[in-house]
């Protein structure tokens, strides 16, 4: 163990990997700041540059990068109210109030430095996790490993969406999707459909950049003619203030720190149950309950410190088991199958020098994020002054880019933009996004783990102690997931104002066009399948049974749920009169100490709305229009899964609306031009042309700033990306037909 720790050291100071966990700190930290464009969107950005990076340099990019984003993401919003990301919706409670107060700086460097605190206990919990993991993981064999990851899809996808029936269906999907290509026990193509392009498989970058990013261009582009938040004055800086309120309440530190590791290990859980955790143990142990969401330091300083730590309990089951402890995570996979590692045994073995040089990578870049934090925080809070259309073309780019540049087929477009779509379907109707390609990814293990069990022990491996705890664990996860997704609905308010239900959820005809939709894909997936031999045919099978199952289930669930509006329709009951002293600011409370509080979807709907923000921690119901408030609905912002104490005022905690149809056809419009130009003339010439077009026409924006923006990208692309990164993108119409060379 020591010589692993002495080589995670000499590889930390290669002069490569300072310089990629420096990119992957600035980068984060940029990104982090703006609303919608979390982790996960990032990290699939930047997946495809590690295709010729060793190990080492590319976990330095990714993981310094995943490192700070929440760290960043706070400080939005602390700044304008609004969460950049789903795991920083806590902070709004009391760090917005704090702003409107004139004390951003400090509830900006108590976070900072309670997230720093944060991370270094997480890494140390992950260090100290290898030694106890490792006689552990030596008894796991294919069939422990074959139901993880079974059950890491049913976590995550019993906390996401509006149903667990929704992510159990889309978890299946994600894992039929890892069928496509060669079975590698027989080598026949399964799902190939004639396509030379599908013989490999539907590659993994083009799809995690459709489903993750491409969303993010219809919510951006909903608020292109806007700034993404009204900022507050930056007077007070509070460097030294907030250390010191860091260190006076350093048991509160401590104990968030502590919730976020056990959060999360827990596949699915962490990156949002963490932060409301510790909010509400924080609210519980304080002195003074009543200051809580109205802008005390203490409600900053709690969720602060358990978004940073739950990064390294999320990396403990990733590493021992290949099970993903986050979204994140799921897509930190992807990097291990690039880079030709195995999650699991190995990691704690052969390849023990990598798991220490993570753990190093986590500290290191954590701390220097904070200290730019800290230095820059002026400069840092300007980026959200700008305006969400000048954000487009940037995005628009480096989606092209990044799913062009896997195999350099124009089919990885093909895929990137067919995913973008469906995510964008899913996601407006808040179907999860994330079990997809946790599926996905998982599905690659879970094959071969499945082949392996099955000729060892036959049947038999589903009899073993651990496959049968494993086995229950899912069976209880999912059980508890619907329990709490019934006394949710209980608590939630079944009518409006005029008496008449509400239509959200599985309540409406769309979610009921999708399940009968997926459910009919996975059950033409089994009927294909029975073409093949037996061995071919035994996963593909046995997923696509279980995904039907569980998609008639969701149909029924659909079926019931319009029954049940339509008889509330025409049979409301009558309007109760309240209590007297009973008002909005009563029914919050009873919310609250119900310990559901119900909030508006942040920023980002295509991951939050079917991410696992809305798996029974944040529920992400349809909201109002844009500026309602959340006191105004008689229902807190957020999510607290225990007792949240006294009254918390929200009334300063901004909701933002889905955006509206006829925003997003016009992105559709944009989208599948700019996908047609880039046929045509190359990404290079397509980007510089969009963002002069777009910017000019959709963003309002001066030709001076259109044509220095087009500039930009044409840098970027034709330097960094063709010249220096020497990128192979597929060839244009106009290449092949008139130029001989190629312009892309």
């Amino acid at each position: 163990m020591l010589g692993a720790i002495a080589s995670a050291f000499a590889h930390f100071g290669s002069m490569s990997v300072l310089l990629l966990m420096l990119v992957g700190t600035l980068a984060g930290l940029g990104i982090g700041l703006l609303p919608g464009i979390g982790s996960i969107v990032a990290m699939s950005l930047l997946l495809p540059f590690t295709f010729h990076m060793s190990s080492f340099e590319a976990f330095a990019l990714l993981l310094s990068l995943y490192a700070v984003v929440t760290t960043a993401g706070d400080l939005t919003s602390i700044l304008i109210g609004i969460p950049a990301h789903p795991e920083c919706a806590a902070m709004i409670l009391d760090g917005y109030p704090m702003a409107r107060k004139g004390q951003a700086g400090r509830a900006m460097a108590a976070s900072t430095y309670a997230a720093v605190v944060g991370a270094v206990i997480g890494a140390i919990a992950l260090a100290i996790s290898v030694p106890i993991m490792r006689p552990i993981v030596l008894h796991i064999n294919a069939g422990e490993l074959f139901t993880l990851a079974i059950l890491g899809v049913v976590m995550v996808g019993a906390v996401s969406g509006d149903s667990p029936l929704q992510g159990a269906v889309l978890g299946g999907v994600g894992l039929l999707l890892a069928a496509v290509g060669p079975d590698v026990q027989t080598g026949i193509i399964r799902y190939g459909f004639d396509s030379t392009y599908l013989i490999g498989g539907v590659p993994l970058i083009p799809l995690a950049v459709g489903l993750f990013a491409v969303p993010q261009l219809f919510e951006i582009h909903a608020r292109r003619r806007e700034t993404l938040g009204k900022t507050t004055s930056l007077a007070d800086v509070g460097r030294r203030t907030g250390l010191q309120d860091t260190l006076r309440h350093w048991t509160l530190v401590l104990r968030g720190s502590l919730i976020g590791v056990l959060t999360g290990i827990a596949p699915g859980l962490g990156s949002s149950l963490g932060q409301w955790v510790a909010y509400g143990q924080a609210m519980q142990t304080s002195k003074h309950p009543e200051r809580f969401g109205r802008g005390t330091v203490e409600g900053v300083i709690a969720p602060g410190a358990s978004n940073n730590s739950k990064e390294g309990g999320s990396l403990i089951p990733t590493l021992a088991f290949g099970v993903p402890g986050s979204g994140a995570m799921a897509v930190l996979l992807g990097a291990f199958l690039i880079l030709g590692l195995t999650p699991g045994p190995s990691m704690l073995e052969d390849h023990l020098n990598i798991t220490f040089f993570m753990i190093l990578i986590l500290v290191v870049s954590n701390i220097l994020g904070a200290a730019l934090c800290l230095t820059f925080l002026r400069p840092l809070a300007a980026i959200t002054k700008l305006r969400g259309g000048l954000i487009i073309p940037f995005v628009m780019f480096l989606v092209f880019v990044g799913a062009a540049a896997t195999t350099g087929q124009f089919g990885d477009l093909v895929v990137m933009l067919v995913a973008g779509l469906i995510a964008w379907i899913l996601g407006r109707y808040h179907w999860p996004i994330i079990p997809v390609i946790l599926g996905y990814v998982l599905g690659k293990s879970a094959e071969p783990n499945l082949f392996i069990a099955q000729r060892a022990y036959g049947w038999a491996f589903l009899e073993r102690p651990i496959v049968l705890v494993i086995i229950a664990i899912a069976a209880a996860t999912f059980i508890w997931s619907v329990r709490l997704r019934r006394r949710q609905r209980a608590l939630r308010p079944d009518a409006d104002t005029n008496g008449t239900g509400t239509r959200t959820g599985a309540a409406t005809w769309a979610s009921l066009v999708i399940s009968v939709c997926l459910t009919a894909v996975a059950l033409v997936a089994v009927l294909v399948a029975q073409g093949w031999s037996r061995d071919a045919k035994l996963y593909p099978t046995i997923v696509g049974v279980a995904t039907t199952g569980f998609g008639l289930l969701c149909v029924l669930e659909c079926v019931r749920a319009q029954i049940r509006y339509a008889r509330g329709r025409r049979d409301p009951a009558p309007a109760e009169a309240a209590p007297t002293g009973a008002g909005p600011a009563a029914e919050q409370s009873d919310a609250a100490g119900a310990g559901l509080v119900d909030g508006a979807r942040p920023i980002g709907g295509g991951l939050t709305g079917g991410g696992l923000t809305d798996g029974g921690l944040v529920d992400g119901g349809r909201t109002g229009g844009a500026g309602s408030r959340a006191a105004g609905s008689g229902r807190t912002a957020g999510a607290v899964l225990v007792d949240a104490g006294p009254e918390v005022e929200l009334d300063e905690v901004e909701r933002v609306a889905t955006p509206k149809l006829r925003s997003e056809i016009w992105m559709l419009g944009w989208l599948v031009a700019t996908f047609i130009a880039t046929r045509l003339v190359g990404i290079g010439v397509a980007g510089m042309a969009f963002a002069i077009v777009y910017l000019v026409f959709a963003a309002k924006a001066k030709l001076r700033i259109a044509v220095p923006c087009a500039v930009v990208i044409g840098v970027l692309f034709y330097y960094v990306f063709v010249h220096v990164l020497k990128v192979v993108l597929p060839p244009t119409f106009l290449h092949l037909a008139v130029l001989g060379f190629n312009l892309t």
